[in-house]
């Protein structure tokens, strides 16, 4: 143990919330954590977060992407609309844009 906490420390980590420490065959470690020392999850709050559905890629250096947007079942028209509402005049001076159902 005496030679593995200054290799431990060159790594930049510590014993600090360590529970266990295991050495592998292969000359891995493997580290269990004191319970209070891991990660809050959302369902240890009772929180159902909603999964981020796939981004698509709608304007690339100013221009419209005529396919992707039928892709996902919307046309040209409804991106420029979207656009105007949110201030934006000519679309040449977006660089990229994405569409996604969770936006």
């Amino acid at each position: 143990m005496n030679r593995f906490e200054p290799c431990c420390g060159n790594r930049g980590c510590s014993f600090s919330g360590k529970r266990d420490l295991y050495l592998e065959p292969g000359g891995d470690i493997s580290v269990k954590l004191h319970s209070k020392a891991g990660s809050v999850t959302p369902d240890m709050l009772d929180l159902n977060p909603r999964d981020e559905a796939p981004s698509t890629l709608v304007i690339e250096e100013g221009q419209i992407k005529e396919e992707e947007l039928r892709s996902v079942k919307k046309s040209k028209e409804w991106l420029l609309e979207g656009l105007q509402k949110r201030n934006y005049k000519k679309i040449e001076d977006i660089l990229y844009g994405e569409w996604s159902e969770t936006d």
